[in-house]
């Protein structure tokens, strides 16, 4: 198991990380390109997926086969989340 997907599904394990540990988990990308947003995401874990969003995540970042966080999900209220995230702000 990738360690983006065994943190993605650690809600309890996410506040123990450092900011700066966090700030690389919101951008790094497994060898698919996907991120901790794609795999929370994927597996519809709303609250992970809102937790990483609030620490910095960025749900613009594509895989490698060109797909957002937002079209792994099947969840409406994960995908309302992410649009939330990708809104213009104004």
């Amino acid at each position: 198991m990738s360690d983006l997907l065994f943190v993605s599904q650690q809600s309890s394990a996410l506040p123990l990380i450092d900011r700066d540990r966090l700030d690389v988990l919101n951008t790094s990308q497994d060898n698919e390109g996907q991120t901790a947003l794609h795999y929370a995401s994927a597996c519809e874990f709303a609250e992970i997926v809102d937790l990483l969003l609030s620490s910095g995540a960025d749900p613009s970042i594509k895989d490698l086969e060109g797909s957002l966080p937002e079209e792994v999900t099947e969840s409406s209220a994960i995908s309302s989340l992410l649009q939330q995230h990708t809104a213009p702000k104004g």
